[in-house]
């Protein structure tokens, strides 16, 4: 398995089962993806439980992966990403390689990058014990009182808050979830780029109510990816 470098795969065989194995995941961790046919999926599904019980192997759902990989900043689509969305709104622009050969929308993307953008996809540090919602409108701070108010509804019902007046809109939620990584709840948002700076705060209309964040560098954990490309000689080791 170290031979297997991030994002490659390899054929395998477990118990039986043939498949392929990739080095991939969508948590931002050492992981795996196997590719097995339907009909074997439950029995290598015990197999697997079982063999890594003494490896502490446990299973995890859906909450578990999207407070992961909003940790890491890896865009779903849907919420985050879509066909009208472009790599420069997305900070992926990196990857594109514009001094190589032609390729399907190269002269749109050039235009694009002539003419820049006016929003960006970026993290937020949400002042809230509870997740935001995608969809939720992010608008610039129009006034914050020096008084304290108590919420009266809410995960957080009874704490105090900033008095906080919202501006202009100024951008979307698309994702968000509790860190448990950086002891944080997080969000991504698109924001107009005269707000996508670390450090900038905005006001989110959460169900009603406004909730103060702040922009902060992506991703939230483990920014340099040492993790995601690990070896599995870097796993946990067995349990004694």
């Amino acid at each position: 398995l170290n031979k297997l470098r991030f994002f490659r795969f390899a054929t395998a065989e477990i118990n039986g089962a043939e498949l392929i194995l990739s080095r991939s995941g969508y948590t931002g961790e050492l992981g795996y993806e196997l590719y097995v046919p339907a009909e074997e999926a439950g029995a290598l599904w015990e197999y697997l439980l079982g063999q890594g019980k003494e490896f502490g192997l446990q299973p995890y759902g859906a909450l578990a992966m999207q407070s992961l990989r909003i940790e890491k900043a890896l865009p779903l689509y849907g919420p985050d990403i879509s066909e009208e969305i472009n790599p420069f709104q997305l900070g992926t622009e990196r990857w594109i390689r514009f001094d190589k050969r032609d390729f399907i929308g190269r002269d749109a993307l050039l235009r694009i990058q002539e003419q820049g953008i006016d929003e960006r996809w970026v993290g937020l540090h949400v002042d809230s014990k509870s997740a935001v919602q995608s969809g939720d409108e992010i608008y610039s701070v129009g006034d914050i009182a020096t008084g304290k108010r108590k919420r009266k509804s809410g995960a957080e019902a009874g704490e105090e808050e900033d008095n906080v007046t919202p501006g202009a809109p100024i951008g979307r939620v698309t994702s968000s979830a509790i860190g448990y990584s950086v002891g944080k709840t997080l969000a991504l948002a698109y924001l107009r780029t005269s707000h996508a700076w670390n450090g900038a705060r905005v006001v989110i209309m959460n169900a009603g109510r406004p909730i103060q964040a702040t922009v902060a560098a992506t991703p939230f954990f483990d920014p340099s990816g040492a993790r995601m490309r690990a070896k599995a000689s870097d796993a946990p080791r067995r349990k004694k």
